[in-house]
């Protein structure tokens, strides 16, 4: 049920999620993830960025696997809108779900997620997953020029994941 790219830098466009990655991100049936490494394994401190969705959601169950690993603190960031309030749960009992598997979670509002995602992730994390969506400015496009902030202005491992079916979002 998932299939896990590498990234290598694009030949056209400038975007992680551009060319070949689109197309796979596109048209695969199944979770795909895209890894963009920088510091190598074992993770210790890893960062799931969630603001909705079902790419966002791919990403707090890919952050739930990562956390059954020895020694990994596993942190949801949920960017919830201004006026949501602390503590905005997507299903009841989301948040004791996530505590009974080894994640803590901590809503913050904010009007701009993609700030408060690259504020949070430059706290020493050594992985951030996160979902493929405009709303962390990643999102898969054909030829790709977007600037991905997130990517740009941090130091931490990337794990980028598409949720399948991508039309549920809609």
């Amino acid at each position: 049920g998932l299939g896990l790219l590498g990234w290598h830098k694009p030949v056209i466009g400038r975007s992680i999620l551009s060319g070949t990655v689109h197309e796979v991100m596109r048209d695969a049936r199944s979770q795909v993830a895209v890894y963009l490494e920088r510091r190598p394994q074992p993770w210790r401190r890893v960062l799931v960025l969630y603001r909705g969705g079902v790419h966002d959601r791919a990403a707090v169950e890919m952050g739930r696997r990562i956390a059954a690993g020895e020694r990994v603190e596993v942190q949801v960031l949920q960017v919830a809108g201004p006026g949501a309030g602390e503590g905005a749960e997507p299903e009841p009992g989301w948040a004791e779900a996530l505590a009974a598997g080894g994640v803590k979670l901590r809503t913050v509002e904010s009007a701009a997620p993609e700030e408060a995602a690259v504020v949070e992730a430059r706290r020493g994390y050594d992985l951030v997953v996160v979902g493929a969506s405009g709303a962390w400015g990643l999102e898969p496009s054909a030829l790709g020029t977007r600037g991905e902030r997130l990517a740009g202005e941090t130091a931490a491992s990337l794990l980028i994941v598409r949720g399948y079916p991508p039309a549920a979002e809609a």
